[in-house]
């Protein structure tokens, strides 16, 4: 249990009861938050994650959601095949994960009902979900905010109009380069260190080897223990050291893991594409380069609140 310093009074948010979606309890599975939906009427769990990036440069901007292949396989014909709409070069994207990257066969038209809703999602890949049948990421949530109850369990959405975020936000998140997913700024051992949220992350942090190297974070007497990644496309061996401090917007916490690459493992952390465009105000040349992710065991203590499209942030405790 990390040792949690308030060093902010803490901002009580009060909502209208009137904008707020009913509460969907979650629950964690293999330490990711899964909650009950329907895909094309049939029962079924989905997992929440900031989402898929892709190298695809004309969608640089755009984390996708994923079907899990086992479901679309059970409902062959019901999923609009993107490639038959358009032409047959564009129906796969190459999604890029932690750890690697596969190319994905992508849908449209998905009908799905969350939150209750009806919703139809486009540009939905296929892939291999291991605890889940629909992974959404942070795009579905670009016209609401998303508020995480993780202490007791439970989540909603309700309309960005309804509270001024730029009031309330006490964590600086910006876009990451090249993907579009939020990165917040947090300090480790005093250093300064861009992460990006991965909600879909059951670890606490993960950063490049480089940085552990390069802060000197790795002495004589530091204890490293042996672990792996798990990620979309592989798993990886990993190495994890214990960090004096950690903040992350008001709070401060002690005793942190921290997880990297081993020595001479390949990962895409912190790693973003190439520019293709010569503009440098271009959407795609825009952003935080990032040095790793930060997952729920860290955010796991906190209410979490999100605003997807102006990133913007802000956590609480119970």
């Amino acid at each position: 249990m990390y040792n949690l310093k308030i060093v902010f009074t803490i901002i009580l948010l009060f909502f209208s009861q009137s904008v707020l979606a009913d509460w969907v309890p979650f629950k964690m599975k293999n330490n990711k938050i899964t909650f009950n939906i329907e895909i094309n009427g049939e029962k079924a769990v989905a997992v929440l994650d900031a989402g898929i990036p892709t190298r695809d440069s004309s969608n640089s901007d755009i984390n996708l959601n994923m079907i899990s292949q086992k479901f679309v396989n059970k409902h062959q014909g019901v999923f609009k095949d993107l490639g038959k709409a358009r032409s047959r070069s564009a129906h796969k994207i190459r999604v890029e994960g932690v750890n690697g990257s596969f190319l994905a066969q992508i849908y449209n038209n998905v009908p799905v009902k969350v939150f209750g809703m009806d919703f139809s999602l486009d540009h939905t890949v296929a892939g291999n979900l291991v605890d889940a049948d629909l992974l959404l990421g942070s795009h579905f949530f670009e016209n609401n905010i998303l508020h995480i109850d993780f202490p007791n369990s439970r989540l909603q959405v309700f309309p960005r109009k309804s509270i001024d975020m730029n009031k309330f936000a006490n964590v600086p998140m910006k876009k990451e380069r090249g993907t579009g997913s939020p990165a917040i700024k947090t300090k480790l051992n005093g250093e300064k260190v861009w992460l990006t949220l991965d909600i879909g992350n059951s670890d606490s942090i993960y950063v490049k080897r480089s940085l552990v190297i390069d802060e000197e974070w790795i002495t004589d007497t530091t204890k490293i223990k042996k672990s792996t990644i798990i990620g979309l496309v592989k798993t990886i061996n990993s190495e994890i050291i214990t960090v004096d401090d950690f903040k992350i917007g008001p709070f401060e916490m002690e005793d942190v893991a921290v997880h990297f690459p081993a020595d001479g493992e390949k990962s895409n952390i912190g790693k973003t594409r190439k520019e293709q465009a010569t503009d440098k105000n271009s959407r795609i040349s825009r952003g935080i380069n990032t040095k790793g992710t930060i997952g729920l065991d860290i955010l796991k203590n906190f209410i979490v609140t999100i605003d997807f499209y102006d990133y913007k942030m802000h956590i609480t405790t119970p």
